[in-house]
């Protein structure tokens, strides 16, 4: 039987991870599904014009690099960030929401298309899966916990989702 890694020191960092996070750090995303019954798709499977669910807020870690500029003769070419969401999955598993790639994450005025997941991160190296083959006289949910999951991701035009209008025309003032 191990010493640690079991259900009291799950809880204690469990606490302790929700309230540096929801408490202290009070970083919040959208995140955007896309509906696939609402989508038409044309003959290609493929879906420009796609219908989005509401969007979903959760808690995260935001794990921001360096943004990274290409340049052309006229100016800047493009702007390339690609930020780190870590999400407690306990919270990702609350809000009933499968977080997938090609999903749409919303912060700071701005979209990020998730491009890759991973939730690997285990507390102690012990996955409540695999422990309850080695420690079959416990109960499985007494060893092991699956802490978080990282979605990498890559910034998304406006223009290119249908959440807000990016263009329109007129002016705004009347004349008199």
């Amino acid at each position: 039987m191990p010493i640690y890694g079991g259900k009291r020191d799950i809880s204690l960092f469990r606490r302790l991870n929700r309230e540096l996070i929801h408490r202290i750090i009070t970083s919040v995303v959208d995140v955007y599904k896309p509906s696939l019954s609402d989508t038409d798709a044309n003959i290609y499977g493929e879906a420009p014009d796609k219908v989005w669910l509401p969007p979903v807020r959760i808690a995260c870690l935001i794990d921001y690099p360096e943004t990274e500029m290409t340049y052309n003769d006229a100016g800047i070419m493009d702007v390339k960030q690609s930020p780190i969401f870590h999400f407690l999955l306990d919270d990702v598993k609350r809000t009933d929401v499968v977080i997938e790639v090609g999903d749409i994450i919303s912060w700071d005025n701005l979209y990020w298309t998730v491009d890759r997941t991973d939730a690997s991160r285990k507390f102690l190296s012990k996955s409540p899966n695999t422990q309850k083959e080695m420690l079959n006289q416990y109960e499985p949910a007494e060893w092991g916990w699956q802490i978080s999951m990282s979605c990498y991701t890559f910034m998304t035009r406006k223009n290119r989702l249908s959440f807000e209008k990016t263009r329109s025309g007129g002016n705004t003032k009347t004349r008199r």
